[in-house]
C-alpha cells in the first residue's frame, strides 16, 4: 500500500490513502492552511515533484512532503531577492542605455517587460511593509516610506512608456529609481531580513 509522510511522520487518511499525487499535494496543502504552514517539497518515490511540474505520475510507493511556517517561506524568498540584487540592477542599467539607441517602437515591447519583472518585488515589499507594521519593527516606518517612493517610481515609468519618453525612461532608471531599488535592496538585506530570522528564533 502507497504510504505518504509529512514531515517524517506517516499520514494517516480516513479511509484508503488517495492514489493520485495531486489529490495527495491537494489533502495535504489544505490541511496545512489551516496551521498557517505550507508545503516546502514533494518527492515521488525520490523524485521532486509539484503540480507545476507538468509531470505525470501513475502509481506510487512513497511520498514524503516537508512543510515550512510562512514566515520560513517569506524568509526564504527574501533571500532569494537579495542573491539576485547584482543580476537587478545590471539588468535596468542595460535598459536605461538600449533605450537610447534604439528606436521606441522596437524598445516599446522590453520596456514593458522589464516592467513585470518588478512584479516580485512589488509583491514582496508591500508583504515585508505589513509584516513591519503588525510586528511594530522600527524599521517599517522608514520602509513605508521607500514602498512609497518605489511605487512613484513605477508610475514614473509608467508614465514614460505611455508618452514613448525614452530621454524620461532612460534619466528615471539610471537615477531615481535605481536609487530607491538599491535602497530598497540594502534595507531589505540590512533591516527585514535579520528581524524575520529573529522571529522564526523566538517561535
Amino acid at each position: 500500500m502507497a504510504e505518504v509522510y509529512l514531515d517524517e511522520e506517516v499520514v494517516n487518511f480516513e479511509g484508503p490513502p488517495p492514489q493520485d499525487v495531486n489529490a495527495v499535494w491537494s489533502l495535504v496543502e489544505g490541511f496545512l492552511g489551516g496551521a498557517g504552514k505550507l508545503i516546502r517539497s514533494m518527492t515521488v518515490d525520490g523524485n521532486g515533484w509539484t503540480p507545476e511540474s507538468g509531470v505525470e505520475i501513475g502509481e506510487f510507493e512513497k511520498i514524503e512532503i516537508r512543510s515550512w511556517s510562512q514566515l520560513e517561506n517569506l524568509i526564504f524568498c527574501v533571500e532569494q531577492f537579495v542573491l539576485q540584487k547584482t543580476e537587478m540592477l545590471d539588468s535596468w542599467d542595460h535598459a536605461g542605455r538600449k533605450v537610447l539607441s534604439t528606436s521606441w517602437t522596437s524598445y516599446q515591447t522590453e520596456a514593458v517587460e522589464s516592467l513585470e519583472s518588478l512584479k516580485p518585488l512589488i509583491q514582496l515589499a508591500e508583504t515585508l511593509a505589513n509584516v513591519a507594521q503588525s510586528q511594530a519593527f522600527d524599521w517599517g516606518g522608514r520602509f513605508g516610506e521607500l514602498n512609497n517612493s518605489l511605487n512613484t517610481c513605477l508610475g514614473k515609468l509608467i508614465d514614460t512608456i505611455g508618452s514613448k519618453d525614452s530621454i524620461r525612461f532612460s534619466d528615471l532608471v539610471a537615477y531615481e529609481f535605481r536609487k530607491v531599488l538599491i535602497e530598497s535592496y540594502d534595507m531589505i538585506e540590512r533591516d527585514a531580513l535579520p528581524s524575520l530570522r529573529a522571529l522564526v528564533s523566538d517561535e
